[in-house]
């Protein structure tokens, strides 16, 4: 099963519409066989143009979401139909991802969460001076 990457532009400020169309785009990977793998907030930016909504309404502020799933293409192309019809989202771009990216990204992840030098009250001098000159 291919993994894909969908980013959608929502609207800003009602969590609760926004948290339905995840559930929603969830239920339906799940459902079909599919696994959804990462959900990340990407956080609130300016659209570099305004959007226009469904209901005529434009935005200028967007909330970027990534979804990280494996899906069949037809599911896939479903999934993606579903999230497009959804009120909340304004743009919608769904991509193939390699393997090796994705592990790339998750290997990148785990190093900045579980690395002995993120805090300076818990990291050793004495190993990080070890490592250095094994590594130099």
């Amino acid at each position: 099963m291919p993994l894909y990457e969908m980013v959608m532009i929502a609207k800003v400020g009602e969590s609760h519409a926004l948290g339905a169309c995840l559930k929603m785009m969830a239920s339906t990977v799940l459902s079909s066989g599919g696994i959804v793998r990462n959900f990340d907030n990407l956080g609130d930016r300016i659209l570099i143009k305004n959007l226009r909504a469904k209901d005529g309404q434009r935005f200028s502020v967007g909330r970027f979401i990534k979804i990280e799933f494996d899906a069949t293409p037809n599911l896939m192309k479903i999934v993606d139909a579903s999230v497009r019809g959804h009120e909340e989202v304004l743009r919608c771009n769904t991509n193939k991802m390699k393997e090796k990216d994705y592990i790339d990204r998750v290997m990148k992840r785990l190093n900045s969460e579980l690395s002995p030098f993120r805090d300076k009250e818990t990291y050793d001098e004495d190993y990080i001076r070890a490592m250095w000159t094994k590594y130099t």
